[in-house]
Order: C-alpha cells, then sequence, then structure tokens
C-alpha cells in the first residue's frame, strides 16, 4: 500500500507530524476511525471563524483552510490525517450511562397525564460508550506544525462522553514525523490506483462528517491490522 507520507509535500511550511493528546481517563468513540483529527481541527477552525455563531450555523459545508495537507483525486479531496493510533490499551468496554424520566411525578403534577417516555424528548436511554483505557492517542498527520498546535490545544478532551470525564486531556504533544503509514478510508478510485485494500462502505472523508455530501463510497482498511503495521514500523 503506498504511503500518503510518500506525496510530495508543496503546501507551505506543511510536514509529517505526530499529534498526541495524553488522556489518563481513556476516550470514548463509535468507532475505529473516530475521533478524526481533521474534525477536531475543523471543530476549533469553525469555532474561530464563526465566533457567537458558531454552533446555530445551518448553513453547512465541507471545511475548507484547514492546516493540513489536501490530498485531490479527480473532484474529490480530503486531508492527509489518520485514524487514531492508542498507545497500549489497558481495557475496553461499553460504558453505559442512563436517562430516565421521573414519569411518576410528572404525572402527579400534571393531572394524571401521561408523559410519554418511549419516543420524543422524554425518552429514557440507556446508551453505551466504548471506552478504551489508554495513556495517550495519536493521529499520523501532515500539516502545518505551528497551526495545527493552536487549534488543537484548543481542546480539553476528545471523543464523546466528555462531560462524564471521558477523553479529558492533560496536554498535547506535537512531533515531527512518523513511523508507518497514514490509515484512513479513501475513495474506491484513490484505493484501487494505490494497492489500498479493505471492506467497501460509504464513509465520510472530510468534516463534518454528519454532512451527506461528505460521504462517499470508499475502501475501509482493517483498522486492527493497520495499528498491528503502526506498532511493528514504531518497534
Amino acid at each position: 500500500m503506498r504511503s500518503l507520507t510518500s506525496l510530495e509535500v508543496t503546501q507551505g511550511a506543511f510536514r509529517p507530524l505526530t499529534v498526541t493528546a495524553y488522556t489518563p481517563a481513556g476516550y470514548a468513540s463509535a468507532d475505529a476511525w473516530s475521533p478524526s483529527i481533521d474534525g477536531m481541527l475543523a471543530w476549533a477552525a469553525m469555532r474561530e471563524r464563526l465566533g457567537p455563531d458558531f454552533g446555530t450555523n445551518l448553513d453547512l459545508a465541507p471545511v475548507e483552510g484547514l492546516p493540513l495537507q489536501v490530498v485531490m483525486h479527480g473532484d474529490l479531496w480530503w486531508y492527509a490525517a489518520g485514524m487514531p493510533e492508542p498507545s497500549e490499551i489497558l481495557g475496553q468496554r461499553d460504558k453505559y450511562f442512563h436517562r430516565r424520566f421521573n414519569s411518576v411525578d410528572a404525572e402527579r403534577w400534571f393531572n394524571g397525564r401521561k408523559v410519554e417516555t418511549a419516543t420524543g424528548p422524554h425518552k429514557n436511554l440507556r446508551k453505551p460508550h466504548f471506552v478504551s483505557t489508554c495513556a495517550s492517542v495519536s493521529w499520523k498527520c501532515i500539516g502545518d506544525p505551528r497551526e495545527v498546535e493552536r487549534l488543537v490545544t484548543q481542546m480539553t478532551s476528545v471523543g464523546s462522553g466528555h462531560s462524564r470525564g471521558l477523553g479529558q486531556v492533560s496536554r498535547w504533544e506535537i512531533r515531527d514525523g512518523f513511523a508507518g503509514e497514514i490509515v484512513r478510508p479513501v475513495p474506491i478510485g484513490y484505493a484501487e490506483e494505490h494497492g489500498i485494500r479493505g471492506r467497501r462502505a460509504m464513509h465520510a472523508i472530510r468534516p463534518p462528517k454528519h454532512l451527506a455530501a461528505n460521504s462517499v463510497m470508499c475502501v475501509v482498511p482493517d483498522p486492527f491490522e493497520a495499528l498491528a503495521a503502526s506498532a511493528r514500523a514504531a518497534a
């Protein structure tokens, strides 16, 4: 598989980087590709750009202008940024949080009117967070180290469940270079040209990942094989 690090770096001060978040309590994510470093940088950049409108803007579009190298293939583009790579994992588990509406008291105060707890805003929840307990998590990317550091250090947590203590970051570290390759889902045509193997699935190739226009049919490498290869390269 051809590494993205072999692409010619021509955009300003961009160079191969390893971005590391130290996470004493581990972090939670929905899949092996989250949280993404380009997604986090996009969050910080858009907060700066939108100011008081951040969080209320409905005019969503692919986030351009991040301090990362752009990879072009036909009319598609994405950032040269790889998957999260946790340090030695001490444990992985589903940690559940619960939300249960007090329907008994509600019905007493509302003259016996039933409060719907199966659907809607008062729905009872039992939701899992997949938690990886590790001392740190790193991302490989090609970018401007000064701007990457300036944006990423604005974030005090990574992944989901930050209000429940998950993903808290004690410090960030940006260093030059990385061992191995940048691994991430890439469009099928690019994967075929560069010998990248994996399953085929719709996947977001740039932030924001929830924007439908950012999802295309991709080749998704096996994340466990990717992590093992990265560990061998670093040894």
